[in-house]
């Protein structure tokens, strides 16, 4: 369970480092790699081919309920440091972004390796009582009020995510992604206990 914390020294710099390791997760691993990892953009790309709506669109208005969800069920210090990252993690990936680091190996291996960082870099977001928006929310609501454990419920929120890209990637795509969620669940999980 993640517990309201006051943001301090310590929690703003693992927000930070926390920002950092998944920017870096995702500018290394994920893009390059187009794997479908859960989170909005997976949400956004299903639907849009659905709806034939923009996919920012959705991205859009499906960030901005669900920080206000947040806002109202989790607090204020949630707000505002969930505000924070999500400045910050943009930035970092932009940052990361202008390195073109290239990584040659297995898209498995890149999808455990995505999952494994990703869960780390958000852990230590949620240790600090924050979030990095978007689909993070909902474990934290549920876990809440449930006390269900946040790696499980991240588990298989993403899993359901990553599941709506079969429509548009096909099995073998949602089969790696399924690696990189089960490593997300798995860093969350040691990274908050």
């Amino acid at each position: 369970m993640v517990k309201k914390q006051a943001l301090n020294f310590r929690n703003a710099t693992q927000i930070i480092v926390g920002c950092f390791i998944l920017a870096f997760s995702v500018s290394v691993f994920v893009l390059p790699f187009n794997i479908l990892s859960g989170g909005v953009a997976g949400i956004a790309v299903a639907f849009s081919a659905l709806l034939n709506v923009d996919p920012t669109l959705i991205i859009n208005v499906l960030m901005i309920a669900l920080f206000v969800i947040g806002s109202i069920f989790l607090g204020k210090m949630f707000a505002i440091s969930t505000m924070i990252t999500t400045i910050l993690y943009p930035l970092m990936l932009i940052m990361i972004n202008s390195f073109n680091i290239e990584i040659a190996i297995d898209p498995i291996l890149a999808s455990l390796y995505a999952g494994l960082l990703g869960g780390a870099g958000v852990g230590l977001v949620f240790k600090a009582g924050a979030s990095t928006g978007g689909m993070d929310i909902p474990p934290l609501i549920i876990n809440k009020f449930t006390g269900l454990k946040l790696s499980s419920l991240i588990l298989i929120i993403d899993a359901l995510t990553v599941l709506l890209g079969l429509i548009s990637y096909g099995m073998e795509a949602v089969l790696i992604g399924f690696i990189a969620v089960w490593g997300t669940s798995f860093a969350v999980d040691k990274v908050l206990t």
